[in-house]
């Protein structure tokens, strides 16, 4: 009878007693096309390409019916300043009623109207292209995962111009903003901002946490250790420092001053209201330049020192965040710290979870990914 050497044995048993590693979810498989349906009206088809039902997550998405940035449009070589809305979703928060079930095979198709967020008022062609990210499942919550999308390019020639849009914002990068110096801030709202006492006493609290958040992280960025860089901004030389910092300058900026109506807040108290969707925390619009805080905000705590979680400091930075230009949520929660460096740098919750870092965890350079899950 053939022996096997003991070496051999030895490795057949270790092979043995690991566990193995738990097989990884399979991925959404989805295609997006976009056709034109009458002007400026276009036709988003959605298509599930894969062999199992999906399941497509609707808040901030192309599923969702609010004037979110769904395309990219162009208009003589130059993208149009996007004037429509920003949504800021909390992935704890979703319950089904914020899926979209999609069979194998089966099709999900939505209208879309490009000049409710561009100004589409000059006669002429444009370039219109759907490119960005579902969240999509085909199992449950815990295998939520990001699906890249990019679909056709269609020309449009506007002959008949639609009726031309309110004066918009001039796009703010990094560095552009301008705001009125103050000791004190005030919250400029009208008479339809239904902010109670109790929501503008908590919105003030966010502000000036926001304050403290930001002075450390900008103390992080300028030169605090490489590998929390690393971690959210895929760089730490210092182009990305430089640059990471002067959106914080930008977002501290806005937190400390008086700006008259910059910006706006309102203060939605009802769910079954379209502008918050289900898990929606807050959002802006972009043309009106509005703070709008959903009820959901109002139930989270001031300031939780728990990783990854919503509390209404962070909630506030990430809508700063979209109104010092970064107006694409690339990913949410964790899920910034897999972006590439293109698109962290672009994307509000990396900015989030790089201040909650470096005021929870303001000493030393920790070692990434381990970052505890709850910190003091």
């Amino acid at each position: 009878m053939q022996m096997w050497p003991p070496t051999i044995l030895a490795l057949a048993c270790l092979a043995a007693a690991t566990p193995q590693a738990a097989p990884k979810p399979p991925s959404p498989s989805l295609d997006v096309k976009i056709e034109r349906n009458n002007n400026t009206i276009l036709t988003v088809t959605i298509r599930n390409t894969g062999p199992q039902d999906v399941r497509v997550l609707r808040p901030g998405s192309l599923l969702d019916s609010r004037p979110l940035r769904k395309v990219r449009v162009s208009y003589g070589g130059k993208e149009l300043l996007f004037t429509g809305m920003s949504v800021y979703i909390s992935m704890s928060d979703l319950d089904d009623s914020a899926f979209e079930t999609l069979p194998a095979g089966s099709i999900y198709k939505s209208s879309l109207d490009i000049a409710e967020s561009h100004d589409m008022s000059q006669s002429g062609t444009y370039g219109v292209k759907a490119a960005g990210t579902l969240w999509a499942t085909v199992t449950d919550m815990e295998g939520l995962q990001t699906v890249p999308f990019e679909s056709n390019a269609l020309t449009l020639d506007i002959v008949a111009p639609p009726a031309r849009l309110p004066p918009s914002l001039t796009k703010r990068g990094v560095n552009d903003y301008q705001g009125l110096p103050s000791k004190h801030l005030t919250l400029h709202q009208d008479a339809h901002s239904a902010c109670t006492q109790r929501d503008l006493r908590a919105i003030m609290a966010a502000v000036h946490n926001c304050r403290n958040f930001v002075r450390r992280a900008k103390s992080a960025a300028r030169c605090g250790g490489q590998s929390r860089m690393w971690y959210y901004f895929k760089s730490s030389n210092f182009k990305t420092r430089h640059y990471v910092k002067s959106a914080l300058d930008e977002m501290g900026r806005i937190c400390s001053q008086t700006c008259g109506e910059f910006p706006k807040v309102m203060c939605e108290h009802r769910t079954d209201q379209e502008n918050c969707d289900p898990g929606t925390l807050a959002l802006i619009t972009r043309g009106e330049t509005v703070i709008r805080f959903c009820p959901l905000f109002f139930r989270k705590p001031d300031r939780s020192s728990v990783r990854w979680a919503d509390d209404q400091v962070s909630i506030l930075l990430h809508e700063l965040a979209h109104l010092c230009g970064f107006e694409h949520d690339y990913a949410y929660g964790k899920s910034v710290v897999h972006l590439a460096q293109n698109e962290s740098v672009q994307n509000p919750d990396s900015y989030v979870g790089f201040a909650r870092d470096a005021t929870y965890l303001p000493e030393g350079d920790p070692a990434c990914p381990d970052y505890p899950t709850r910190v003091a």
